[in-house]
């Protein structure tokens, strides 16, 4: 159920306003854009809108559902055109942050006892069934 909801929430939101103004003041040219990035004029398959501040803020992580929303579905302002390489870059470091966050949740593990080893069991050869031949 959480999944289906996250992934109806990102569909709806590619048809949100503000990402449509973002993406018309980034337009340089017809099918060209600015990237705010690196500033690179980039192709339409190229240019990702991105929010500004994540939607799910790596050092906190999942707050609640209309904290999600809230940010999923913000104004122009919290919206930047990337271009792809730009946007796998941010998205990078995030996940670094995200990860780092974790681990440190993370409690730590306790060590196992050893276990006596057991005996290995010698393996058998299978013979194949005989055929009967008429």
């Amino acid at each position: 159920m959480h999944d289906f909801v996250l992934n109806a929430l990102r569909r709806a939101s590619l048809r949100w306003s503000a990402r449509t103004k973002v993406k018309q003041a980034a337009r340089v040219a017809r099918n060209k854009y600015s990237c705010a990035g690196c500033g690179q004029i980039v192709p339409n398959k190229e240019i990702e809108v991105d929010h500004v501040s994540p939607v799910v803020e790596p050092t906190q992580g999942f707050v609640d559902w209309n904290t999600y929303v809230a940010r999923l579905f913000c104004d122009a302002s919290n919206l930047q055109c990337l271009c792809r390489a730009c946007h796998i870059e941010k998205g990078r470091a995030e996940g670094k942050i995200r990860l780092a966050r974790k681990k440190a949740e993370k409690p730590p593990k306790e060590p196992k006892e050893a276990k006596p080893k057991k005996a290995a069991k010698k393996k058998q050869a299978r013979r194949r069934p005989r055929k009967q031949g008429d």
